[in-house]
């Protein structure tokens, strides 16, 4: 369970960088490949700030988006394309690239 862990590591930087004033909002942006428990991690938040400066703030959780890009062509998807992609629902076997033939929608990951 690494929520723990992460939410100890935000919860310390915050107490250090604002001593002892009162934060009433605190935004953290986690992507969506970190494969955290979103609920864990505002509860772990939530236990931790108890007893601190920290302890009426509002954790505002906000995943971002993952954005994969080809290097080779320079195209850009988001992950249920990426998904769809590795799992193999586009028959990738098919695209066998000879010479003078288009390419297929992912070259190489």
């Amino acid at each position: 369970m690494h929520e723990w862990s992460i939410a100890e590591g935000i919860v310390t930087v915050l107490l250090e960088s604002f001593k002892d004033q009162k934060v009433l909002e605190v935004e953290i942006k986690i992507g969506e490949l970190r494969d955290l428990n979103i609920e864990v991690l505002g509860e772990a938040l939530n236990i931790l700030s108890k007893g601190t400066s920290l302890e009426d703030s509002r954790f505002s959780i906000v995943v971002s988006k993952a954005v994969f890009k080809c290097l080779s062509c320079g195209e850009r998807w988001m992950m249920d394309k990426a998904l769809e992609i590795l799992s193999g629902t586009l028959d990738a076997d098919k695209y066998v690239i000879e010479e003078g033939e288009p390419e297929p929608p992912i070259h190489f990951v």
